[in-house]
């Protein structure tokens, strides 16, 4: 760092996720017990689930990644829950600052929090964003003419799933009930199915919570899965269907073999989906030419974290726009939401996946799930689908 104080290395005190680093170097300096705990509560964790890091973990996005449309997003989503006036603008000085120095300690070069700082009249209110019924979600859908692209929507509008939940998922979690999927997929990639779903004929795995770099099933993920439990979830006729028809396109891939792959090779080698094709496909093409978004992220865009919130909407009791609805704790299951944050007691991961899946999987899960999970109306009939085999 170059500046009133000469050449300071303090870059190599950022060696981790950079709001843990920026509040170990605050702790050291001369600053009140309140001034801290204040900084913790706006930039690292609070029980309303509201601070900086929270916010963007939903949405897997790391804080160096962040952008202008994060942040006017983020901007409203403290509107919507109550932040205005000096509180909401004292939060936006400390995140520029907080950026500001960042730049100086050569870890970014932007401010996103900084222009958003200055372009908001913090003393002004912005309203809830647009609610979609499942009919309009469902025209989204249809919408979307990549096969690969619409199951990719589909599996998060089902699940409740954040982005990195898709792009982690691999054909070894996934169980379709189908001779053509275990003779033309599983056999001819060798491909041993997980043991928590290989007895669960149309069932899905979902891995438990880690983080970007970490290794799963020999693959350094390049994007981690922000879930806080494993689960062994259903998949419904339509995601069924869905599923098949994507695996006809689906090209071939490497182990671990990602379900949902880039759409161009690089090289002559098929990877892993990467966050900004998902972004750039669903939301800034399909869902801004179906108009459910509009350039420029304003406060009733659809958004990827959108698709999150309108299941946590639609499979809540009285809640949504069709007559099924789940258990509380089983939306939570599904989700990957913190199981037992209600009480004192916190329940591990092994004994939420015991919970949920030991000896009762029809009854506790499947039943339930199939009978009263939305249906897009994606096929006008359930059609055979055929998977073809990906020549090397």
């Amino acid at each position: 760092m170059k500046g009133d104080y000469g050449d300071i290395n303090v870059e190599d005190q950022f060696t981790g996720d950079p709001i843990d680093d920026w509040l170990k170097l605050k702790e050291r300096e001369d600053i009140s017990r309140d001034t801290m705990r204040n900084y913790r509560i706006r930039f690292e964790w609070n029980s309303e689930g509201t601070s900086l890091k929270q916010f963007l973990d939903e949405r897997d996005v790391d804080v160096l990644d962040a952008g202008i449309d994060e942040f006017f997003e983020y901007r409203d989503f403290l509107r919507e829950r109550g932040a205005a006036g000096r509180v909401l603008h004292d939060r936006f000085a400390d995140f520029s600052s907080f950026y500001y120095e960042l730049m100086a300690f050569n870890q970014t070069d932007s401010n996103p929090a900084g222009y958003v700082l200055n372009r908001s009249d913090f003393y002004t209110s912005s309203p809830s964003r647009d609610p979609h019924t499942v009919e309009e979600i469902g025209g989204y859908l249809r919408s979307i003419s990549d096969p690969s692209m619409q199951t990719f929507a589909l599996f998060l509008l089902k699940y409740g799933g954040r982005r990195g939940l898709g792009i982690n998922t691999d054909l070894r979690c996934v169980n379709i009930d189908d001779d053509r999927y275990r003779e033309d997929v599983l056999d001819q990639y060798g491909i041993e199915l997980h043991e928590h779903v290989k007895n669960r004929p149309d069932s899905i795995y979902f891995y438990p919570e880690f983080n970007g770099g970490d290794v799963i099933a020999g693959e350094e993920r390049q994007v981690g899965n922000k879930r806080t439990n494993p689960a062994v979830v259903p998949i419904d006729d339509e995601l069924k269907q869905a599923l098949l028809q994507h695996l006809t396109i689906r090209p071939r891939t490497e182990p671990p073999h990602p379900l949902f792959t880039q759409l161009k090779p690089i090289g002559d080698c098929y990877g892993r989906i990467k966050p900004s094709t998902v972004y750039g496909h669903l939301i800034r093409t399909h869902a801004v030419e179906y108009g459910l978004a509009e350039k420029g992220n304003n406060r009733s865009d659809v958004d990827l974290h959108y698709f999150r919130h309108f299941f946590g909407t639609q499979m809540r009791k009285h809640r949504g726009d069709h007559d099924g609805y789940l258990d509380y704790d089983l939306i939570k299951y599904i989700r990957g939401d913190l199981m037992g944050a209600d009480s004192a007691v916190e329940i591990s991961h092994d004994k939420v996946l015991e919970i949920y899946t030991h000896d009762e999987w029809g009854v506790k899960i499947r039943e339930p799930y199939v009978k009263n999970i939305y249906q897009f109306d994606l096929f006008d009939q359930l059609k055979t689908v055929f998977i073809v085999s990906h020549e090397t």
